[in-house]
């Protein structure tokens, strides 16, 4: 993996902050340690980041969930990875309205964590791989409306398939939140 690859790890517990940082940068990747969500949001302000990983609960007013909305007004485009041993039922909802791509439960071994890293990061912007096959499904209709090269039927079309991403992205972090059952 190229040191190109920069990664924010949040988390408030410095224990676990060290852990991940060390596996990531173990990996190769380049991580960076926040202790804190408003040094995340500070860093994330200068520095673009591809990934971040955050735990959802932190002690003081803001949690991961509020630092990932004030770091994507900065990165909109950034991926994201929310960890949590525990998470009240309304972040589940928060996490799909900012569109994480995963959603970890704790305790988790180093290397299943890795892989969701490298998942996630593999991953082509705005395709789940998981939902691969229901994503064709779904945009069948839709690349034959682009056959027509209409600007207005295209315009649709991209706006349609932005969407249709949001859903199916909420989907699944709602089933690896454990909000809805597989």
């Amino acid at each position: 993996m190229s040191a190109q690859v920069r990664i924010l790890v949040l988390e408030d517990d410095s224990i676990m902050l060290e852990l991940l940082c060390e596996a990531l940068e173990g990996a190769g990747y380049e991580a960076r340690g926040a202790g804190r969500p408003e040094l995340a949001v500070e860093m994330a302000s200068k520095v673009p980041f591809d990934l971040v990983v955050s735990d959802i609960r932190m002690a003081g007013p803001t949690d991961g969930l509020g630092a990932i909305a004030a770091i994507k007004k900065f990165q909109p485009g950034v991926k994201v990875v929310m960890i949590t041993g525990y998470a009240s039922d309304d972040c589940p909802r928060r996490a799909i309205e900012l569109q994480v791509d995963d959603y970890v439960h704790k305790p988790f071994r180093v290397p299943a964590m890795l892989e969701v890293v490298r998942r996630t990061l593999n991953r082509r912007s705005g395709i789940l791989a998981p939902l691969q096959g229901l994503r064709n499904f779904l945009s069948a209709p839709l690349r034959l409306m682009e056959k027509k090269n209409n600007k207005r039927v295209e315009q649709l079309v991209v706006l349609l398939e932005q969407e249709k991403q949001k859903v199916l992205q909420g989907f699944f972090v709602a089933i690896r939140s454990k909000a809805i059952s597989k």
